[in-house]
């Protein structure tokens, strides 16, 4: 692990920053307010690699493999249902990982990432028998300095979008990618403007993140009819000094979306965490969970899970808002009614997670080292990713619908890595 200097050779601080802001938004993290929202501008230099230390893959860096044969894994020994690789990309591929994988059904899904010196996008397909890399021509993001892929979803194989950050014009900016199955679109977004995650709502397509201009960072939501995209209006703070914003997505099913993130000082590193649904003309937001921490410590959302129309699941992250550093983890379910929440000794913190297919959940933890299987109220399952003799890190997680698989994409030995878990 790298532990001094730029942990991104041969890239401008602005560039360093936004990976950074990128990866530290994905575990959640929102309490540390306008150092989220504005790429750290008001953090030290120091500061910022300890954080990068404890969130990314120090000196790993975002790889392409399309135009090489895809490298399946041979078959390992151990019984399914176990974590296990299938596939990586090929050695000599450059440093590289996966952040995101979506799962339409067992027949496909898709892995997205990016290339740290090549400034090349990464786009990996399930197809049912074999994953197989997608070619992105560089045409498709020209004029974008630098581009990472960090979230996808899709509706239909002929309707996959993928989201990430570039540099254009010496200013951040938010793209997104569409496949149809056969060729690419891109649409990119205004200048300071970040996309955090993406979900369809029925046949909408909605976004969350926030924008950064010289006057302060919003929170914003987005969503695209299939013509224009339209703002959505975010729910009234009445207090002043005060913004919401959003993380993280999740469809409500009956109609609606469900939306966690925190709600922040414009002046202080100080955030009440939040979970609000949108029933199709209003929001509504929950009452705050009440967990009990000792003095000094709070907790941010870092991912959203709906179960029904009137129940969701959350993880959060406890920490200390004034440092960064991580103490614990915590599982959260509403009925409808009121929260119950489940510690989770991690002391990373979770990051992710998904539905096991039961009645369990598989969580991601903070440092992306372990896979932890929750059942009957506690952990009693622990998993390090690994992959060829390396240990690996994972990014994205996600249940494969119809069954009780799910993948998990990041990276092993500095090569883009896809495990499985199920047969």
């Amino acid at each position: 692990m790298q532990t001094g200097g730029d942990m991104w050779p041969g890239r401008d601080a602005h560039e360093r920053d936004s990976r950074v802001v990128r990866k530290y938004q994905a575990a959640g993290l929102h309490d540390l307010d306008q150092r989220i929202f504005c790429g750290f501008q008001t953090m030290p230099a120091n500061t910022i690699m300890i954080m990068t230390r404890r969130l990314l893959f120090a000196g790993v860096g975002l790889s392409l493999a399309i135009a090489v044969p895809a490298t399946a894994l041979p078959a390992h020994a151990a019984p399914t249902p176990a974590w296990r690789p299938v596939y990586q990309t090929p050695a000599g591929d450059g440093h590289g990982g996966f952040d995101d994988v979506f799962a339409l059904g067992p027949k496909k899904a898709w892995a997205v990432g990016s290339h740290q010196s090549g400034g090349l996008i990464r786009f990996a397909q399930w197809n049912g028998t074999a994953w197989r890399p997608v070619e992105v021509p560089s045409s498709v993001y020209s004029g974008l300095r630098s581009p990472a892929l960090h979230t996808v979803t899709a509706s239909s194989p002929a309707n996959v979008w993928a989201f990430g950050d570039a540099r254009r014009g010496g200013a951040d900016v938010g793209f997104a990618l569409r496949w149809n199955g056969t060729s690419w679109t891109r649409k990119v977004f205004a200048a300071g403007m970040r996309i955090s995650d993406a979900a369809f709502v029925g046949k909408q397509l909605w976004i969350t993140g926030s924008r950064c201009t010289s006057s302060g960072c919003q929170g914003f939501i987005r969503r695209f009819d299939g013509k224009a995209w339209r703002a959505v209006p975010l729910p009234k703070v009445k207090t002043k000094g005060k913004r919401i914003g959003f993380n993280r997505l999740s469809p409500r099913p009956g109609g609606g979306v469900w939306a966690a993130g925190s709600v922040h000082s414009t002046s202080a590193p100080v955030s009440t965490p939040v979970v609000a649904y949108w029933n199709g003309k209003k929001w509504k937001t929950l009452p705050k969970p009440k967990v009990s921490l000792r003095k000094g410590l709070a907790y941010g959302f870092t991912d959203l899970a709906a179960q029904g129309s009137k129940t969701v699941w959350a993880t959060a992250t406890v920490l200390s808002p004034g440092e960064g550093s991580t103490y614990a983890g915590l599982l959260l379910r509403w009925n409808g009614k009121k929260w119950k929440h489940f510690r989770i000794k991690d002391k990373q913190g979770i990051a992710k997670f998904a539905p096991d297919g039961k009645k369990g959940f598989w969580l991601l933890n903070g440092s992306h080292r372990a896979l932890l299987h929750f059942n009957g109220g506690k952990v009693d399952r622990r998993y390090a990713p690994k992959a060829g003799g390396k240990n690996g890190r994972a990014f994205g997680l996600t249940r494969i619908p119809g069954t009780r698989s799910l993948w998990a994409v990041g990276v092993a030995g500095e090569r883009g890595t896809v495990w499985k878990y199920g047969p």
